[in-house]
């Protein structure tokens, strides 16, 4: 008798000490998914005139944190009517203390836009392991860089009129 009340503690502690341990590893699993959603995140974009681009545009990003890497994404909102296999900029990012650095890219817009009059964005890699090492205001101007045209009226348009079909460019910080 005093063996199968033995063997009967022992199970009944094995269970409470498996839902201890279940508990416990709930609250780290826990912990770890609430941190990796926390993780900086922002995106900071200015609308443009769709009809017709052709000067800077400007982002501000207030940085308070230091420390952490970050990858830097540009996004654009194009328009179905956008004319190009590519959108190219010019990114120049001024820090804090108003140091520059200047930086070309091409997003590719090549995909199969929506149906009719409907926007569609597009983001490319600007730079990854970035570390934004001043605090304070980031100030981040994209400016077209589009290819001239062989059509001599074309490339005047585009000189007057600025490059039709983006309706929005910015930064995505993560």
């Amino acid at each position: 008798f005093c063996t199968i009340a033995l063997a009967e503690m022992r199970r009944k502690q094995k269970e409470d000490n498996s839902w201890r341990h279940l508990f416990r590893r709930g609250i780290v699993l826990s912990f770890i998914l609430f941190t990796c959603c926390i993780s900086p995140h922002e995106i900071h974009t200015t609308d443009l005139n769709p009809n017709g681009w052709k000067d800077g545009a400007e982002v501000i990003f207030e940085n308070q944190d230091t420390t952490t890497e970050r990858s830097l994404y540009v996004i654009a909102r194009l328009r179905q009517d956008f004319g190009y296999d590519q959108l190219r900029l010019a990114v120049t990012t001024t820090t804090p203390k108003g140091y520059k650095w200047h930086d070309t890219l091409s997003i590719r817009t090549f995909d199969t836009p929506p149906a009719s009059g409907l926007y569609f964005d597009r983001e490319e890699l600007l730079r990854t392991k970035m570390v934004l090492a001043q605090p304070g205001r980031y100030l981040f101007t994209f400016t077209p860089l589009m290819p001239q045209p062989d059509d001599p009226d074309e490339a005047a348009r585009q000189t007057e009129e600025g490059i039709t079909g983006v309706a929005a460019v910015g930064i995505d910080i993560r």
